[in-house]
């Protein structure tokens, strides 16, 4: 396919659809300055808006470290133990997180039509723990 074919399926919905995953819920405890936050999204398009200092980036920080990116313990709220980010997805039946959790042995019981919960916890030394509908994985998958 031609770089402007390409282009034009990708505009139309056709290229990346089958990879793409609709976050369902965000839920955050304990990062930063937010002790407790539950977002349920929609369908479409969903956006963040608040004045400066409304925590939007803990958000975002919070989202990222719930899909696997780096996190320290600066992230955990004063006083508390440990911050934790949990994100809810169903990933369509042919996405590639399917043949990685089968990879993986995380499949046993799954199928294709379930939710995945993915969680992220790190405590306030920085060790870190995360896992894929209650199963311990390590940050890499």
């Amino acid at each position: 396919m031609h770089k402007s074919q390409r282009r034009g399926a990708i505009l139309q919905g056709q290229g990346l659809a089958p990879f793409c995953i609709m976050i369902e819920v965000l839920s955050i405890r304990n990062v930063v300055l937010i002790d407790k936050l539950e977002l349920e999204l929609s369908p479409g398009l969903n956006v963040l808006t608040g004045e400066t200092g409304a925590g939007k980036s803990v958000i975002l920080e919070a989202l990222g470290l719930a899909l696997g990116e780096r996190g320290a313990s600066n992230v955990v709220r004063h006083g508390e133990a440990a911050a934790k980010a949990h994100i809810l997805v169903t990933p369509p039946q042919h996405h590639p997180a399917w043949q990685q959790l089968n990879k993986d042995a995380l499949l046993e019981n799954l199928d294709s039509n379930d939710a995945l919960l993915l969680s992220r916890q790190i405590n306030a030394h920085g060790r870190s723990r995360c896992h894929v509908n209650g199963q311990m994985v390590n940050l890499g998958l």
